[in-house]
């Protein structure tokens, strides 16, 4: 594979709106852009989603010859790309108040089998920061706490639960982005601590993390001037990104770096400067996420670049190899064809899913959902012939097969209340028991504690 195609391969680039544009697909074409990072603006529910990242897949497999990565941000809490339809687990703080780190796998999961469904293979998440600045203007809430013994321990189980679900996950932003007052967006953070305080500290998570099998890690837009006295921040630093996470933590996955158009790189550096710097020392997935003109810019600097011989060709093909390894595991189906999410619904995890969808299409949904799980030999009436209050109680039962150990059934959501059936509420205990589940009621309504004693008499 020629240079030019293999910086294809190593940029990440995003558009604005619903559906892919003609100057996205024009990059694409040109450049040969092999990866494709998603927002808010680019997502309306999880049927557009489902098809926008099918679209994605098709132009960027038939203009690149491999499937693309198609990433997010999607940690839960208060940093979510996804509609009003899908499902937010909480966020990393709230997770870790259970005070069990299992919580974090199945929040992970949920999640990863979510995205797995729409089409998305990577997310950019968990984050394994350490959020022991309490003046920290960006981490906050999306750390797992301020103690790093905490954050590695809920780290190693989120790891585990985006590889039960075979979604690519990425530990965000190397070495640690929590001991911070600036937010790397709007200005340049700078970390004043040398190597033993960073693996007394911000370095736990991350070395958990490896030791996970965390496929992929981000970089962070901060400088650390005890371990860089050039002057650059983690992402252009060969120190940090190939010394001490490739070399010392053993570190052989993918490195992304943060979005280049950040102000930390974009008015310091410059963001196809940045770039350039971030390939040459181990940064294997460079994103320019929602600039059209730094992305055209940064695309031909790096071609400029690669002519003129300040392109490292062996850091180039050593990370090539490494995304088309994780392309192989992370990005094709079982039949060896790029993923482009399911037509069902059946690896989305909870039946909130159901929300806000029409009657029609939702019996239909209801109906298959039964088959699949084997339930209508347990019915008296058939799915078609139920109430679509009823059937849309009943698409629980999908849930219940396929989800973690606990079950969520909130009444305001309509999925059980104190009108679901004994028939229903029979055949949901039955597999509540089978399965070794937990139930979590949820209600505002004063009438569902004889309903919930009702569950507990059918358990």
């Amino acid at each position: 594979m020629d240079l030019h195609a293999i910086i294809g391969q190593r940029l990440v680039f995003g558009f604005q709106g619903p559906a892919l544009t003609e100057p996205f697909r024009q990059l694409v074409r040109q450049y040969k852009i092999g990866n494709v990072i998603l927002f808010r603006h680019n997502v309306v529910d999880n049927a557009q989603l489902r098809a926008l990242c099918a679209d994605i897949q098709q132009l960027v497999q038939s203009e690149t010859g491999h499937p693309a990565f198609i990433t997010i941000d999607q940690e839960g809490g208060m940093v979510s790309r996804l509609g009003a339809d899908a499902v937010v687990t909480p966020g990393n703080m709230a997770v870790a108040a259970t005070g069990d780190p299992v919580s974090a796998r199945i929040a992970a999961q949920i999640t990863a089998r979510q995205l797995h469904g729409l089409g998305v293979n990577l997310n950019l998440a968990p984050v394994l920061d350490v959020n022991s600045n309490a003046r920290n203007p960006v981490i906050g809430v999306r750390s797992f706490g301020d103690d790093p013994t905490r954050v590695a321990d809920f780290a190693r189980e989120a790891v585990l639960g985006y590889q039960n679900e075979n979604v690519c996950c990425c530990g965000k932003h190397f070495p640690g982005h929590g001991d911070t007052a600036v937010d790397s967006h709007i200005g340049l953070p700078c970390v004043d601590k040398d190597l033993p305080a960073l693996e007394a500290c911000e370095l736990l998570p991350f070395r958990a993390a490896i030791k996970g099998g965390i496929p992929a890690i981000m970089s962070s837009h901060i400088l650390f001037p005890r371990l860089e006295s050039d002057g650059v921040p983690a992402t252009m630093s060969r120190r940090i990104m190939h010394d001490l996470l490739r070399g010392q933590l053993g570190f052989d996955g993918l490195i992304l770096s943060d979005c280049m158009c950040m102000d930390a790189i974009q008015r310091h550096y410059g963001t196809p400067q940045g770039a350039l710097a971030a390939m040459n020392v181990s940064v294997d997935l460079v994103f320019v996420s929602s600039n059209e003109t730094l992305q055209r810019e940064t695309a031909e600097y790096l071609r400029a670049a690669a002519q003129e011989g300040r392109l490292d060709e062996t850091q180039a093909q050593a990370s090539m190899e490494r995304i088309l390894r994780a392309k192989e595991r992370y990005a094709f189906d079982k039949d060896g064809k790029p993923y482009e999410g399911t037509a069902a619904l059946e690896n989305v995890a909870f039946p909130l899913a159901f929300r806000g969808v029409p009657a029609q299409r939702r019996n239909r949904m209801a109906a298959e959902m039964l088959r699949l799980v084997g339930l209508e030999t347990h019915m008296k009436h058939k799915p078609s012939q139920m109430s679509g209050g009823q059937q849309q109680r009943v698409g629980i039962a999908r849930a219940l097969v396929t989800d973690p150990e606990i079950v969520f059934a909130d009444e305001p959501t309509g999925n059980l209340d104190s009108g679901t059936s004994d028939e229903v509420m029979h055949v949901i205990c039955r597999i509540l028991r089978e399965k070794h589940k937990t139930l979590i009621m949820v209600t505002h309504d004063p009438h569902m504690a004889e309903y919930a004693d009702r569950v507990v008499d059918l358990l």
